[in-house]
């Protein structure tokens, strides 16, 4: 049985990973840590597991998951490097371009295995759409679009939360679910992206942006992304590709693809995102060994860097878009 230590209790997807963990065979749920002693006490008898220090190494944990603020994440992730064990970081990686290039010095000088929680690539719709365009079955991709978008702000669940506020968390609301735009693009090969430019709102004047919209080039073409969470009760993801030989479009929750000369489009699947599917290919490593279904530290920088890249382009808060 392998035993894994989360540090961070507070963070939205915290339950979402918690709830895998239970499920899988194989893993449990030992330690936990986190800054708030409030918080940790009330995780501690909810999961009934044991607090752990980060400072002082455990040889009955197996494996980390790092879900503390993000402007946190450089200072932690050094000290749980050093136990030398399989680590998991919450996206993003860090807040800026120097952080994140620290982060993935120490995770390539740890040689451990590593994953973060770019779960849009575990959707199995999103597979078989990577299967269509990695396949070449679109052709030449030119325009590609894809928003993610929740209610949290508007709904109000997430607005006294940490992630809310750009201090700890690094940037607002586009940021945050931008990034899994970019490595979704980036997934099903539309690289490199270029960013050109981004535009913010500041719906509910806290301190950060609510949504936002970021346009960038690529090889063939223009790819746009648009994130937030001031979105409503309606579907959280909404893509339109057009290639050459065929177009991905959204219909309610269905992504369907129309080829040249079809008369009609055909549905690949009804798009359910799930946070915890993204912890997945983690756990199977850890479980089997096997880390091959694993984001690799790279991978979690470029697309970091271009969200980084993105927001410095000729940002213009508050404006209409």
């Amino acid at each position: 049985m392998k035993s894994i230590a989360i540090m961070g209790c507070r963070h939205p997807h915290w339950s979402d990973y918690v709830a895998r963990i239970l499920a899988t065979p194989g893993v449990r749920l030992s330690h936990l840590h986190d800054r708030d002693g409030e918080a940790l006490a009330d995780a501690l008898k909810d999961t009934a597991t044991i607090r752990f220090d980060p400072a002082q190494p455990n040889e009955g944990i197996s494996a980390f998951l790092l879900m503390s603020e993000t402007s946190l994440h450089v200072a932690d992730a050094l000290c749980l490097l050093g136990w030398r064990r399989p680590l998991f970081i919450e996206k993003p990686l860090a807040a800026s371009r120097h952080e994140v290039r620290t982060l993935a010095q120490a995770i390539h000088a740890a040689e451990v295995p590593f994953h973060t929680g770019f779960f849009l690539r575990r959707e199995p719709t999103l597979c078989r759409a990577r299967q269509l365009i990695v396949g070449g079955q679109l052709g030449t991709l030119h325009y590609v679009r894809v928003r993610f978008s929740h209610g949290g702000m508007r709904s109000g669940w997430l607005r006294d939360s940490w992630v809310a506020d750009p201090h700890f968390a690094g940037h607002g609301a586009f940021g945050d679910l931008a990034i899994h735009c970019i490595d979704l693009m980036h997934w099903w090969g539309i690289a490199p992206l270029e960013p050109e430019r981004a535009a913010l709102c500041h719906i509910f004047k806290g301190p950060g942006d609510d949504s936002g919209v970021g346009w960038l080039n690529h090889p063939n073409g223009v790819a746009i992304v648009e994130a937030g969470w001031a979105a409503g009760d309606w579907p959280m993801l909404d893509i339109e590709l057009h290639g050459s030989l065929g177009a991905l479009r959204t219909r309610d929750r269905d992504l369907e693809v129309h080829f040249n000369n079809a008369r009609h489009s055909e549905k690949l699947g009804t798009l359910k995102p799930d946070a915890g599917e993204g912890l997945k290919p983690f756990l199977h490593g850890l479980v089997s060994g096997d880390w091959s279904e694993c984001v690799d530290i790279d991978q979690a920088v470029r697309a970091n860097q271009v969200i980084l890249d993105l927001l410095d382009a000729d940002v213009t808060p508050s404006q209409p878009l």
